[in-house]
């Protein structure tokens, strides 16, 4: 087979295409994804919450570690059960947006048990990121509210840094941004499987 240079009609055509495809996974598989990994965290930030309101030890922070144990292998099951598409570079781009922040959030609470560091605002604030960023690259709304959402959680979580309430709203950031825009895409993507 022959390479050959594309025109920009061509460029804009191969590029556009990608962003579709990509914007088909996310509808078949982001829902999906978004909605495991809110209600994970929203599920294990109320329990603990519950648990320290309850006068529970602070043993009740390893709980934290549930998110991901629980959410990876849900994540991972999906993505296969549903991964039939070509991978393209968006596909690739936004792997890797997610692989960096998914690593930096496991460490930051690793770093804060020898300094201390505003755990919940700065997982906000990158996930939150993450999501905009996302959201940018696929020209997903639900994605971009949900995120500007979040990342005004943030704000509220360091401005209440010591505060009882800043568990409950992590929570919310977890629906705001997450669940919610989950259910957005899930239904959007229910609509259009019945519009085939």
């Amino acid at each position: 087979m022959e390479d050959r240079q594309l025109n920009e009609k061509e460029s804009l055509e191969l590029i556009s295409r990608m962003i579709r495809n990509t914007r088909k996974r996310m509808v078949t598989t982001g829902g999906s994804i978004f909605l495991v990994w809110g209600y994970v965290t929203a599920f294990v930030t109320l329990l603990i919450w519950g648990l320290l309101e309850l006068g529970q030890a602070h043993w009740v922070m390893w709980l934290w570690w549930l998110i991901p144990i629980i959410g990876y292998p849900l994540t991972y099951r999906r993505i296969k059960e549903k991964n039939k598409l070509v991978i393209t570079f968006i596909d690739k781009v936004v792997f890797y947006i997610w692989s960096v922040i998914g690593v930096v959030c496991v460490f930051i609470p690793i770093i804060s048990m020898y300094s201390p560091l505003p755990v919940l605002f700065l997982e906000c604030l990158l996930l939150n990121i993450g999501f905009i960023i996302t959201a940018l690259v696929l020209n997903a709304k639900s994605l971009i509210f949900g995120g500007v959402c979040g990342l005004l959680i943030s704000v509220g979580l360091l401005a209440l840094n010591t505060s009882v309430f800043q568990l409950p709203l992590f929570a919310l950031m977890a629906l705001v941004s997450m669940i919610i825009p989950g259910h957005v895409i899930r239904n959007r993507f229910n609509l259009n499987s019945k519009l085939d």
